[in-house]
């Protein structure tokens, strides 16, 4: 049973990371009853799997094929037999991603071809991943890494972890990302310079009746080699301060569309060099929502481009991040509007 498997090898890793010492330490698995597969932590603390290879097989050097999975090919000397051993190796934090597909390969392995088994299977579950229901698109996959970006510069700055994840709307249909009595805040992700911002719901940007309303942008590039969208997710799951809310995350990142099965489509990396904040009020040069009343009703969506430099705005510091935690935590948090 693949289940009990999967359980099995992560019960491994746990066993193991407690004798550790910062070098690759393995145990056996007797429940695969096959002492050519071991399971262990790698010289970087990695959880990994071993498998004996061929006598004849090639040594290669540690290569990613996906975001946080690694294979090699080396000699390692394991109850007193010099041998070439298979190593699939995941980055910590990704266990829970990656220790199905693992299990999996276990239970399938040829110990003939290893490495020839590793890639039907990895084959075979990046159909999986796929499913049926597609990944979030490009402008949603920006939207989400900024979100996740402000929660963790806001979980520097604010104890009440669970408040913190609570004012977190945007993905579970509130007006703004983020809502709480005094303050909302409504974040956008650009990639463009000059930083150009999409508003596709006219609502998001009206000035709020009680309470302010700040717009932040996320300024983005995409860069070879930065933290991708599942990497984001990774650090936010793992994150001190908010892993006792990892169910009410991972409740948001479904709604939002987001599966650990799409993880390998997600391959742009994201270089965030800068938050600006743009207070929002009655005097804000943005699209007047009150004008929506004169549209016909012919016309039933309305979405502009904000050009950010014409509105009043700052750089957010570690000091404005703090603030805003501050005014964000005075009031217990609602929903809407009080």
């Amino acid at each position: 049973n693949i289940d009990d498997v999967e359980k099995a090898i992560r019960r491994r890793w746990m066993d193991i990371e407690r004798n550790w010492r910062n070098q690759l330490t393995t145990m056996d698995f007797p429940l695969l009853e096959n002492e050519k597969i071991r399971i262990g932590l790698d010289e970087n603390k990695q959880p990994c799997v071993v498998v004996e290879m061929p006598t004849n097989a090639s040594h290669s050097d540690s290569i990613q094929v996906s975001r946080g999975l690694f294979i090699c090919i080396k000699s390692l000397r394991m109850k007193n037999q010099e041998k070439s051993r298979f190593i699939v190796s995941v980055e910590k934090g990704s266990e829970l991603v990656y220790s199905a597909f693992l299990s999996d390969y276990l239970m399938t392995v040829d110990l003939k071809d290893p490495r020839g088994s590793f890639e039907e299977t990895l084959d075979e579950w990046k159909k999986k991943w796929a499913g049926l229901r597609k990944p979030i698109g490009p402008r949603e996959e920006e939207g989400l890494v900024g979100e996740i970006a402000t929660l963790l510069e806001l979980s520097k700055h604010i104890d009440d972890s669970a408040k913190l994840v609570d004012s977190w709307k945007g993905p579970l249909d509130g007006i703004h990302d983020f809502e709480s009595n005094p303050l909302h805040l409504e974040i956008k992700t650009t990639i463009r310079d000059p930083p150009v911002v999409r508003v596709s719901k006219l609502e998001q940007l009206a000035p709020r009746e009680s309470g302010a309303l700040h717009l932040i942008v996320v300024h983005s590039e995409i860069v070879e080699g930065a933290n991708t969208l599942p990497m984001y997710i990774d650090r936010m799951l793992n994150n001190e301060k908010l892993i006792s809310e990892k169910e009410a995350i991972i409740e948001r990142l479904e709604r939002i569309g987001y599966s650990p099965k799409h993880r390998l489509h997600y391959t742009r990396g994201f270089q965030i060099s800068k938050f600006t904040c743009c207070p929002i009020d009655e005097n804000t040069p943005i699209f007047p929502p009150e004008l929506v009343a004169e549209v016909p009703s012919t016309v039933t969506d309305i979405r502009y481009s904000l050009h950010i430099k014409g509105l009043d705005r700052y750089t957010m510091t570690s000091e404005s991040w703090e603030e805003t935690g501050k005014i964000m935590m005075e009031r217990g948090l609602t929903t809407g509007e009080v």
